[in-house]
């Protein structure tokens, strides 16, 4: 069983297919197309959850390509709009975000092959005229003198197309038809997608958003934001109160509709991201999970997981954590050969001793479900999977802490299980929502359940699951066993 590899945590456009956001994207893209600009439009959801991933499928739809900043491999747009991929927290230090998103405008345009002529130069004195239109905008933007030197060409441009007249209250003006010339085709769009807003510190995430309502609200353009709305609103309630300390209480009052309101009279449309189902989490994880072998087909563990996911929901939504799942049970078992548990090396290794107590039939499952709990323990449970490697009988206490019954023993800060809350313990109305990235919620409970838990199935104590399950992490980390 050899591994290629682990995956990173770049988002992909091909996300989509896998959690269950294919046809939101294509509703998305059919918005810009179909509705008029200016507009701008939200894409929302929780840190995490794909909204990297589902805007660059997104911007595939509407460009025809992927965004190079995420491929690393440039391409030529063939789609019907023009798109520009900007991610804000990338310059969120310079003065002014709205300044370096204008130069990623004009360079995108400035370095289009259709512009350039066999001898590597533009090639249309419209275009130079308007590229240098861009220019003066950005210069205005900056403080500097603007269009007050502007080349011949684009003095000749600006001429022609009555864009002699400076105000700032005209720039919108200049750059809808200095846009317009480099679309070259009225009917065209120039779609702006803007990610990771809302890694930005509050001041300049809402200097962009200014920036955005001031020089790009223009009728050839539509702006597509990926955020986390509460983040967002976070962040302006911090920066209305660093713009008016004096109404510091006030505006705390306020924080729950003034955020709301701004970004309603920014945004004109709002699409919260899906939250895969358990088939999506399922599907996304495997096929992750298969890239990583050599034989995509011929893995026993992975079929055994396969199994156990379609019968228990025990998978995080999260996109970036089931990748770092996937790469930490892909470690696992570049460590340990899935074969091995079938007892082959019980008497050179204590640790697959363990695995003879369970029923030989249910042993290579039972193997898959406890290498994907130490694996999930690892990346969202950390407390507890370092209590396991601590103890031998430390995960008989999650098979307690997920019985109905309180216990007021993983109440305590010390406790493993304190940062979890026990809504796990209630159902229907009672029980709280439980989002993508929110660790307080402990997935794994199923597995852990009286009625219908791994213990049951394998028919095999809890105690002896805890034993192996601290074996094993000492096998991974030390290379040991106790």
């Amino acid at each position: 069983m050899t591994l290629k590899h682990s995956h990173n945590d770049q988002a992909t456009a091909d996300t989509c297919q896998f959690l269950g956001t294919e046809s939101f994207a294509t509703t998305i893209a059919e918005d810009i197309e179909k509705s008029e600009s200016p507009r701008t439009i939200a894409i929302t959801g929780y840190w995490g959850s794909g909204k990297t991933s589902c805007l660059a499928g997104v911007y595939k739809k509407v460009t025809g390509t992927s965004p190079a900043e995420i491929t690393n491999n440039k391409q030529e747009q063939t789609g019907k709009y023009t798109g520009i991929w900007f991610e804000a927290w990338r310059y969120q230090n310079e003065v002014s975000p709205i300044i370096a998103l204008l130069h990623c405008i004009k360079n995108h345009f400035s370095s289009s092959k259709k512009f350039i002529d066999g001898a590597g130069k533009l090639a249309s004195v419209s275009v130079l005229g308007a590229l240098t239109v861009l220019d003066g905008v950005i210069k205005q933007a900056t403080g500097l003198s603007g269009f007050s030197k502007i080349s011949e060409i684009g003095e000749k441009y600006e001429k022609d197309n009555l864009l002699s007249r400076l105000a700032a209250d005209q720039i919108n003006d200049a750059l809808t038809q200095a846009v317009s010339a480099l679309l070259g085709n009225n009917k065209e769009k120039l779609v702006i997608f803007i990610d990771d807003l809302d890694r930005c510190e509050p001041e300049n995430a809402y200097k962009l958003l200014e920036g955005l309502k001031l020089y790009l609200s223009i009728p050839n353009c539509t702006v597509v934001l990926a955020i986390d709305q509460q983040q967002i609103e976070r962040f302006l309630q911090k920066q209305f109160i660093n713009l008016m300390p004096e109404r510091k209480t006030e505006i705390d009052n306020q924080y729950s509709y003034l955020g709301v309101e701004y970004l309603e009279k920014l945004c004109q449309e709002a699409y919260r991201l899906p939250i895969p189902n358990q088939k999506q989490k399922s599907d996304f994880f495997i096929s992750h999970l298969r890239r990583l072998f050599r034989d995509e087909n011929g893995s026993t563990v992975i079929a055994d997981l396969d199994e156990i996911l379609e019968e228990y929901d025990v998978l995080p939504a999260n996109p970036r954590r089931l990748k770092m799942i996937s790469n930490k049970l892909a470690g696992y078992l570049r460590k340990v050969d899935g074969s091995n548990v079938k007892g082959e090396l019980d008497e050179q290794c204590s640790l697959f001793k363990e695995f003879t107590a369970i029923d030989e039939e249910k042993r290579s499952k039972s193997f898959a479900a406890i290498i994907l709990i130490v694996s999930s323990l690892s990346v969202s449970y950390r407390r507890i999977y370092e209590s396991i490697e601590l103890r031998a009988d430390a995960a008989l206490d999650i098979f307690e802490f997920v019985k109905p019954e309180e216990d007021s023993r993983y109440t305590t800060p010390s406790s493993a299980f304190y940062e979890l809350n026990k809504d796990h313990r209630t159902t229907g109305i009672q029980a709280k929502y439980e989002h993508p990235s929110d660790l307080s919620v402990f997935k794994l409970k199923p597995l852990f359940d009286d009625e219908v838990g791994l213990h049951l199935y394998a028919e095999t104590p809890p105690a002896t699951i805890s034993e192996i399950m601290h074996q094993f992490i000492n096998y991974f980390n030390h290379n040991q066993v106790n």
